[in-house]
């Protein structure tokens, strides 16, 4: 893709999908102007070869764990506005390289130790306290588990409640959250990886969905995967296997040791009817706010929407007189 927004890729034969035209790819913009409510088809009447089954409709399910089918167009068009309208800089996927924990909670632990916070792992919130009255309400306190006494909030403490949607709505019980989700299914392989295979590829044309290659594993995801939950681990090695070794041009016999990796609850269900059942940042108690990807960020249940959504929640009690953004 350019590099810019302006895509000159689209009117390079080389570049774009084989077999489609420039003026194919016109049947994006429906997205971009879909009113509130409607799925990715419905917005979508004319798809036309881009939509095809191995461009841009197996890109939107593994971008939102959702098919298209029944994708919410109001989040795929926010998303293809900060990726594809924004040009290839944009769609550059980033890589951590030795894994989520080193790139990012690490050094968060860092940086509140550095300023003094004391980390409570394990320690999980059994009860919000609040007080005071009408608009004066406030969280005054936290109880946890495993805790003689709760923990008191000063006049000046805020709280940011990050927790997955049914934690937040078992604290907060007149809460809105998702309560739909999408499963994701993940098998890891322990094999050596071809010297110069590149560490991500977008699979089509089978069960398989992203491929990711790591020293001494290949682990494949398959998105939206409801569909496999009753499937034995075995069966789903197997086939995954077997697709993964076509791929990297591996021998598909025997299948290397493995291991699947359920998570039925991967993501909340980027469908329109979740879309008004995501929370704002702001809650009712002024020094109280919310973070996490299922929260309203316009996105899909990113790493993009958990950061911005954070962002917006450490705004909120700085400045509680205005309005988040």
């Amino acid at each position: 893709m350019s590099n810019g927004r302006l895509p000159r890729w689209i009117f390079d034969a080389d570049a774009r999908v084989p077999g489609t035209q420039p003026a194919d790819y016109l049947a994006l913009l429906p997205v971009f102007f879909a009113r509130p409510g409607r799925t990715v088809d419905e917005a979508v009447r004319k798809k036309g070869r881009v939509w095809g089954p191995t461009e841009i409709r197996p890109l939107l399910r593994t971008m939102l764990n959702a098919d298209p089918s029944e994708a919410s167009a109001t989040v795929t068009g926010h998303l293809l506005r900060e990726t594809l309208a924004a040009g290839g800089q944009a769609c550059r996927p980033l890589i951590a390289k030795s894994g989520l924990s080193h790139a990012f909670v690490d050094p968060a632990l860092r940086h509140l130790q550095y300023g003094g916070a004391e980390i409570r792992l394990g320690a999980r919130v059994a009860r919000i306290g609040v007080s005071g009255t009408d608009s004066k309400e406030r969280v005054s306190s936290l109880a946890f588990e495993e805790m003689s006494g709760p923990v008191s909030i000063a006049p000046g403490d805020g709280v940011v409640l990050a927790a997955p949607p049914e934690v937040a709505q078992r604290l907060a019980p007149d809460l809105a959250a998702p309560d739909e989700y999408r499963a994701i299914v993940t098998v890891h392989f322990v094999v050596d990886v071809p010297i110069g295979f590149v560490p991500l590829t977008c699979l089509v044309g089978g069960t398989s969905d992203w491929l990711f290659a790591d020293d001494g594993r290949l682990s494949v995801t398959i998105t939206s995967a409801g569909r496999l939950l009753a499937t034995p681990h075995d069966e789903l090695a197997r086939t995954m296997w077997h697709e993964v070794a076509k791929a990297v041009r591996l021998p598909p016999a025997p299948v290397p040791p493995w291991q699947v990796i359920v998570e039925e609850r991967a993501t909340f269900a980027a469908i329109p009817s979740q879309e008004g059942r995501r929370a704002g940042v702001r809650t009712r108690w002024n020094n109280f706010t919310l973070a996490g990807d299922w929260t309203a960020t316009g996105l899909p249940a990113t790493i993009e929407g958990a950061i911005r959504s954070s962002q917006k929640a450490a705004d909120a009690l700085m400045n509680p007189s205005m309005e988040s953004r």
